[in-house]
Protein backbone atom coordinates (compact mmCIF):
# COMPACT_ATOMS: atom_id res chain seq x y z
CA UNK A 1 0.00 0.00 0.00
CA UNK A 2 1.41 3.59 -0.50
CA UNK A 3 -0.16 6.54 1.30
CA UNK A 4 0.72 10.24 0.29
CA UNK A 5 1.37 13.02 1.90
CA UNK A 6 1.25 17.21 -0.31
CA UNK A 7 2.02 18.74 3.39
CA UNK A 8 4.92 16.37 4.94
CA UNK A 9 5.98 19.53 7.37
CA UNK A 10 3.13 19.62 9.38
CA UNK A 11 1.48 16.21 8.50
CA UNK A 12 -0.31 14.37 11.59
CA UNK A 13 -1.82 10.69 11.42
CA UNK A 14 -4.75 11.79 9.51
CA UNK A 15 -3.04 13.52 7.14
CA UNK A 16 -2.58 10.91 4.72
CA UNK A 17 -4.08 9.38 1.62
CA UNK A 18 -3.92 5.86 0.15
CA UNK A 19 -3.39 5.72 -3.00
CA UNK A 20 -6.16 2.62 -3.55
CA UNK A 21 -5.83 2.86 -7.30
CA UNK A 22 -1.95 1.47 -7.02
CA UNK A 23 -3.21 -0.92 -3.89
CA UNK A 24 -5.89 -2.58 -5.82
CA UNK A 25 -3.44 -2.84 -9.03
CA UNK A 26 -0.29 -4.33 -6.91
CA UNK A 27 -2.94 -7.04 -5.18
CA UNK A 28 -6.09 -7.10 -6.79
CA UNK A 29 -7.64 -9.47 -4.61
CA UNK A 30 -6.64 -7.98 -1.53
CA UNK A 31 -4.39 -10.34 -0.48
CA UNK A 32 -1.12 -10.01 1.62
CA UNK A 33 1.26 -11.81 -0.64
CA UNK A 34 2.40 -8.84 -2.76
CA UNK A 35 4.06 -6.11 -1.62
CA UNK A 36 6.28 -2.53 -2.86
CA UNK A 37 10.02 -3.59 -2.63
CA UNK A 38 11.14 -0.46 -4.52
CA UNK A 39 10.17 3.02 -5.46
CA UNK A 40 11.98 5.53 -8.16
CA UNK A 41 11.11 9.09 -8.84
CA UNK A 42 11.75 11.86 -11.13
CA UNK A 43 14.07 13.89 -9.93
CA UNK A 44 14.19 17.88 -10.07
CA UNK A 45 11.54 20.30 -9.51
CA UNK A 46 8.53 18.83 -9.40
CA UNK A 47 6.23 19.38 -12.56
CA UNK A 48 2.56 17.26 -13.72
CA UNK A 49 5.04 14.91 -16.35
CA UNK A 50 6.81 13.30 -13.17
CA UNK A 51 6.53 9.76 -11.96
CA UNK A 52 7.05 7.05 -9.46
CA UNK A 53 8.19 3.69 -10.50
CA UNK A 54 7.06 1.10 -8.18
CA UNK A 55 8.22 -2.46 -8.77
CA UNK A 56 6.75 -5.36 -6.62
CA UNK A 57 7.82 -8.75 -4.88
CA UNK A 58 6.22 -10.68 -8.06
CA UNK A 59 7.89 -8.96 -10.38
CA UNK A 60 5.61 -5.71 -11.70
CA UNK A 61 6.86 -2.72 -12.20
CA UNK A 62 4.17 -0.05 -12.15
CA UNK A 63 4.50 4.01 -13.49
CA UNK A 64 1.99 6.59 -11.44
CA UNK A 65 1.99 9.79 -13.45
CA UNK A 66 1.43 12.63 -11.67
CA UNK A 67 1.02 11.46 -8.49
CA UNK A 68 1.33 14.73 -6.95
CA UNK A 69 -2.04 15.43 -8.35
CA UNK A 70 -3.21 11.87 -9.81
CA UNK A 71 -6.72 11.07 -7.90
CA UNK A 72 -6.03 8.68 -5.36
CA UNK A 73 -8.20 5.50 -6.99
CA UNK A 74 -5.75 6.40 -10.27
CA UNK A 75 -4.63 3.32 -11.70
CA UNK A 76 -1.17 3.07 -12.64
CA UNK A 77 0.59 2.01 -15.90
CA UNK A 78 1.84 -1.84 -15.27
CA UNK A 79 4.96 -1.55 -17.58
CA UNK A 80 6.23 -4.47 -16.16
CA UNK A 81 9.18 -6.70 -18.03
CA UNK A 82 7.94 -9.49 -20.02
CA UNK A 83 8.63 -13.01 -18.96
CA UNK A 84 9.38 -12.18 -15.46
CA UNK A 85 8.24 -14.59 -13.65
CA UNK A 86 5.38 -13.83 -10.28
CA UNK A 87 8.02 -15.37 -8.17
CA UNK A 88 10.86 -12.85 -9.27
CA UNK A 89 11.48 -9.56 -6.48
CA UNK A 90 12.29 -6.30 -8.30
CA UNK A 91 14.83 -5.22 -5.47
CA UNK A 92 15.47 -1.75 -6.57
CA UNK A 93 14.53 0.40 -9.59
CA UNK A 94 16.88 3.49 -10.70
CA UNK A 95 16.03 6.23 -12.77
CA UNK A 96 18.17 8.77 -14.71
CA UNK A 97 18.52 11.86 -13.21
CA UNK A 98 18.08 14.30 -16.55
CA UNK A 99 15.89 11.59 -18.09
CA UNK A 100 13.24 9.64 -16.38
CA UNK A 101 12.28 8.04 -19.90
CA UNK A 102 15.39 5.93 -18.66
CA UNK A 103 15.52 3.55 -16.25
CA UNK A 104 17.14 0.68 -14.44
CA UNK A 105 15.39 -2.22 -12.42
CA UNK A 106 17.22 -4.99 -10.57
CA UNK A 107 15.84 -8.21 -9.90
CA UNK A 108 17.55 -10.34 -6.57
CA UNK A 109 16.35 -14.06 -7.52
CA UNK A 110 19.15 -16.65 -8.36
CA UNK A 111 18.66 -18.44 -11.56
CA UNK A 112 16.51 -15.03 -13.29
CA UNK A 113 17.85 -11.94 -15.61
CA UNK A 114 18.91 -9.54 -12.73
CA UNK A 115 19.69 -6.30 -14.64
CA UNK A 116 16.75 -4.57 -17.67
CA UNK A 117 17.15 -1.39 -18.71
CA UNK A 118 14.64 1.09 -21.17
CA UNK A 119 14.93 4.15 -22.33
CA UNK A 120 10.84 4.43 -23.27
CA UNK A 121 9.48 3.88 -19.60
CA UNK A 122 6.97 6.54 -19.98
CA UNK A 123 5.73 5.14 -23.33
CA UNK A 124 2.46 2.37 -22.83
CA UNK A 125 5.07 -0.86 -22.93
CA UNK A 126 8.56 0.05 -22.57
CA UNK A 127 10.85 -1.71 -24.91
CA UNK A 128 12.80 -3.49 -21.74
CA UNK A 129 16.65 -4.82 -22.73
CA UNK A 130 19.02 -7.25 -21.39
CA UNK A 131 21.47 -5.36 -19.46
CA UNK A 132 22.94 -8.35 -17.12
CA UNK A 133 25.91 -8.99 -19.76
CA UNK A 134 28.53 -10.70 -17.67
CA UNK A 135 27.33 -9.60 -14.43
CA UNK A 136 25.45 -13.72 -13.93
CA UNK A 137 26.74 -15.12 -11.07
CA UNK A 138 25.90 -12.75 -7.84
CA UNK A 139 22.59 -11.68 -6.96
CA UNK A 140 21.66 -8.15 -7.96
CA UNK A 141 20.67 -5.90 -4.89
CA UNK A 142 20.75 -2.27 -5.82
CA UNK A 143 21.17 -0.14 -8.93
CA UNK A 144 21.74 3.37 -9.59
CA UNK A 145 22.23 5.76 -13.00
CA UNK A 146 25.10 8.18 -12.80
CA UNK A 147 25.41 11.10 -15.08
CA UNK A 148 28.37 13.33 -15.01
CA UNK A 149 30.96 14.42 -17.48
CA UNK A 150 34.15 13.44 -18.10
CA UNK A 151 37.98 14.85 -18.08
CA UNK A 152 37.06 16.19 -21.97
CA UNK A 153 33.55 17.93 -20.74
CA UNK A 154 31.73 15.12 -22.54
CA UNK A 155 28.39 13.75 -21.19
CA UNK A 156 29.22 10.35 -19.72
CA UNK A 157 26.22 8.19 -18.15
CA UNK A 158 27.38 5.87 -15.24
CA UNK A 159 25.36 2.65 -14.01
CA UNK A 160 26.34 0.78 -10.68
CA UNK A 161 25.06 -2.32 -9.51
CA UNK A 162 25.35 -3.42 -6.18
CA UNK A 163 25.95 -7.09 -5.70
CA UNK A 164 25.85 -10.05 -3.87
CA UNK A 165 29.70 -9.83 -4.14
CA UNK A 166 30.81 -6.38 -4.45
CA UNK A 167 29.79 -2.85 -6.47
CA UNK A 168 30.08 -3.18 -10.39
CA UNK A 169 30.06 -0.35 -13.17
CA UNK A 170 29.58 -0.28 -16.95
CA UNK A 171 29.34 3.38 -18.69
CA UNK A 172 26.74 4.52 -21.93
CA UNK A 173 24.60 0.97 -21.77
CA UNK A 174 22.16 2.41 -23.91
CA UNK A 175 24.14 2.46 -26.70
CA UNK A 176 25.87 -1.13 -26.05
CA UNK A 177 22.04 -2.52 -26.22
CA UNK A 178 20.13 -0.59 -28.83
CA UNK A 179 23.47 -1.57 -31.32
CA UNK A 180 22.72 -5.36 -30.18
CA UNK A 181 25.73 -5.74 -27.90
CA UNK A 182 25.94 -7.04 -24.38
CA UNK A 183 27.35 -4.86 -21.31
CA UNK A 184 30.39 -5.44 -19.45
CA UNK A 185 30.43 -4.78 -16.56
CA UNK A 186 33.38 -3.78 -13.94
CA UNK A 187 34.31 -4.30 -10.08
CA UNK A 188 34.65 -0.87 -8.38
CA UNK A 189 35.98 -0.10 -5.10
CA UNK A 190 39.31 -2.33 -5.02
CA UNK A 191 40.16 -3.33 -1.59
CA UNK A 192 37.82 -0.83 0.77
CA UNK A 193 34.51 -2.44 -1.14
CA UNK A 194 36.46 -6.27 -1.90
CA UNK A 195 33.49 -8.57 -1.95
CA UNK A 196 30.61 -6.48 0.71
CA UNK A 197 27.32 -6.61 -0.18
CA UNK A 198 26.23 -3.44 -1.61
CA UNK A 199 22.67 -3.60 -0.58
CA UNK A 200 21.71 -0.03 -1.36
CA UNK A 201 22.77 2.93 -2.79
CA UNK A 202 22.03 6.99 -2.56
CA UNK A 203 22.86 9.55 -5.08
CA UNK A 204 23.38 13.23 -4.93
CA UNK A 205 23.67 14.96 -8.13
CA UNK A 206 24.10 18.54 -6.62
CA UNK A 207 28.03 17.33 -6.46
CA UNK A 208 28.25 13.77 -7.96
CA UNK A 209 28.43 12.11 -4.54
CA UNK A 210 27.44 8.39 -4.51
Amino acid sequence: RLFRTTAAATVSSSGWTEMTGLSDAISPTGGTNVAIRAMAFSRGPYIAAHSIYIGTTNGKIFRLDDPRNASATTAPVNISIPGVAATSNIQDIAVNPNNDNEIMAVISNYGAVSIWWTDNAKSATPTWRNAEGNLTLPSVRSCVIVVKKDAANNPVTEYYAGTSAGLFSAANIGTTLTGGGSVTWQREGGNVLNLAVIQSMAYRPADNVL
